[in-house]
């Protein structure tokens, strides 16, 4: 006996008997439809080759999925870094930067957003990258600093405000 997806019992009458014994060869009905063939006990069960296209499709979604997020982050990281190349080859002005990558808050040496910036760059706890950031500000007359969601830039000028160093990384 085969249980439908509803719960009853296919191929079991009310009386407990067989409701396609009376269509079974024996019985001369010609008629004959046996269990296996019978719509109603494969309701809802897709055909053998609807499972694969269906793996198919679900894969081919999340592929796109991943490279549209994994993309995006890329060649955000990967464009501000040619931006920054290019004017860093040029020591070019804070405002030459800022209007090519956007406005960044810049933080002078000696001052005390400088120290609390640094601070975080040099504590006992950071990274080795954010050490050798906490290195670079030192060396640098200021440092700009601006964040998104997926990326940090921070930028090091020297006395006349041009640009000597910088670091895109991702957060």
């Amino acid at each position: 006996m085969v249980v439908s997806i509803t719960g009853s019992v296919a191929g079991c009458s009310a009386n407990g008997f067989d409701d396609w014994t009376s269509n079974h060869p024996a019985s001369g009905n010609a008629g004959f439809a046996p269990p296996f063939q019978n719509e109603s006990l494969w309701h809802g069960v897709p055909e053998p080759g609807a499972r694969l296209h269906s793996r198919i499709m679900r894969f081919v979604l999340f592929m796109v999925f991943a490279w549209l997020l994994a993309g995006c982050g890329v060649t955000e990281l990967r464009d501000r870094e040619t931006a920054l190349k290019r004017l860093l080859a040029t020591n070019a002005s804070l405002s030459t930067v800022e209007a090519v990558i956007g406005h960044i808050p810049v933080y002078k040496r000696g001052t005390e957003d400088w120290a609390q910036l640094h601070k975080g760059f040099a504590a006992t706890n950071a990274s080795t990258a954010s050490r050798k950031i906490a290195a670079k500000m030192e060396r640098s007359a200021a440092t700009g600093f601006a964040s998104t969601i997926s990326m940090q830039t921070i930028i090091f000028l020297d006395d006349q405000g041009r640009l000597v160093d910088f670091v895109v990384d991702s957060q």
